[in-house]
């Protein structure tokens, strides 16, 4: 695989490059010997265009002055466009099919595997070392270990989480309180038309469910859509959301706040059972 403006190597080997599963589009054009771009820019007319300048005219060139590069060959392939969440250091993707039907050169640069536990200090001594071995210089080919998001199990994390669940419950509680106070004749009707002890806990639970929860789940949803939007293509975070702990504090919650309405229901206040209160 080339690690240039061109990656090269089977439509695995790709995939793993680019760290994301490959399209079915980007798949088949690659599988047909099209080309896949990294980049809309450099795809017009649904080819891309590649074009191969002697080295010689680099060397003679004064770049002091506006240069105009003169290409020996220019080959145009059908090409598909792929957006990336992150550039991998190449624009245009080939197998190494295609590569050989248009005559480019290409060499192993990169190596990816996929290891069952990060590398010990000892073990990237040891790359170091045969770096110097191959290259004469430790740092010729250094290895870039990639360890996936962040641990989202972090006591900062679960503090957040006991946090907005303290919030959350105090919060309920006087919206819970209030609701009941205002539906003091919806109990006395429930009542006078004989309502069990067990609906009325019913009805409590589903009052609390909905008065925490609809806030409990926009507020995720609104946080989740915010840092998404933030790590699209192109943007400054990457995207790992907790999603244990949101789902704890958006769902976990509010039924921890309607469980506990359901246990409480109607403690201090009697059923009224007068049909004047339907009158």
């Amino acid at each position: 695989m080339l690690r240039s403006d061109i990656a090269i190597g089977d439509v695995d080997e790709l995939e793993t490059f680019i760290g994301e599963p490959l399209a079915a589009s980007s798949r088949a054009a690659l599988e047909r010997g099209d080309a896949v771009a990294l980049n809309p820019l450099l795809v017009a007319d649904g080819e891309v265009v590649i074009e191969r300048i002697p080295a010689e005219q680099f060397v003679t060139a004064d770049f002091t002055q506006p240069v105009v590069m003169t290409p020996d060959r220019v080959d145009r392939i059908p090409a598909t466009v792929q957006m990336v969440s992150a550039t991998q250091g190449a624009r245009i993707l080939l197998t190494q099919e295609t590569a050989a039907g248009l005559d480019i050169d290409s060499r192993p640069q990169l190596l990816i595997a996929q290891l069952d536990d990060a590398p010990s200090l000892a073990e990237r001594d040891a790359f170091t070392a045969l770096s110097q071995d191959l290259t004469g210089d430790p740092y010729r080919f250094y290895p870039y270990i990639e360890t996936g998001p962040p641990d989202q199990s972090s006591i900062a994390t679960w503090a957040l989480v006991a946090a907005s669940a303290v919030i959350a419950l105090a919060a309920s509680s006087i919206a819970i309180g209030l609701a009941r106070i205002d539906g003091r004749r919806d109990e006395a009707i429930l009542g006078a038309m004989g309502a069990t002890r067990s609906l009325r806990r019913a009805v409590s639970l589903w009052q609390a469910i909905l008065l925490a929860g609809v806030g409990s789940l926009i507020g995720a949803a609104l946080g989740v859509l915010t840092a998404g939007a933030l790590a699209l293509p192109g943007g400054p975070l990457p995207f790992a959301p907790p999603w244990l702990p949101l789902a704890i504090v958006a769902i976990g919650v509010p039924v921890l706040i309607g469980i506990g309405a359901w246990l409480f229901a109607g403690k201090s206040t009697a059923l009224p059972t007068d049909r004047s209160a339907i009158s």
